[in-house]
């Protein structure tokens, strides 16, 4: 990813956030997890970042 930025005489920089996610028990906290992993699939297709997207990008 950097090298491909320095050709356009860009510079790449990275952020991690990470976020608990709590709740009452841990097969709830689980779920909710996966709901947000859902969700957060559902909207990069809904706003074009799925696989096929990038992959198309790439050639």
């Amino acid at each position: 990813m950097r090298a491909e930025a320095a050709k356009h005489g860009r510079q790449v920089r990275f952020s991690v956030l990470f976020r608990p996610i709590l709740a009452a028990t841990e097969k709830a906290a689980w779920e909710r997890a996966e709901h947000i992993l859902e969700e957060t699939r559902r909207l990069r297709v809904e706003q074009g970042f799925h696989a096929a997207a990038l992959n198309r990008a790439k050639a």
